[in-house]
């Protein structure tokens, strides 16, 4: 298994298909996913650099939890077949209930 270094969480992309008024829209091959599912998460880590009181920072996320996050901002890693993605904690937008 792949183990996100600090400040990165390993997300495997979520590829949807659309449909616009009843019509199957298949999604652009070009188009990056923008959702996906969290697999892996880095340990907490010390940053001195933020202008936080406490400089220990936590994952924003859980295992398992679906996520948005920027698009070409992250870094594509395959692993025993599987395509997932890196993203920086700063890249994740927002948890999809």
């Amino acid at each position: 298994m792949i183990k996100p270094l600090p400040g990165y969480c390993l997300v495997e992309p979520i590829k949807e298909d659309a449909s616009v008024g009843g019509v199957y829209v298949p999604e652009n091959i070009d188009e990056k996913p923008m959702k996906g599912k969290i697999v892996a998460i880095s340990e907490p880590f010390t940053d001195f650099n933020t202008s936080f009181q406490t400089p220990f920072v936590h994952s924003p996320v859980k295992i398992g939890q679906t996520v948005c996050f920027k698009k070409w901002t992250n870094q594509e890693v395959k692993h025993e077949g599987k395509e997932y993605l890196l993203v920086k904690f700063d890249e994740l937008l927002a948890v999809v209930e």
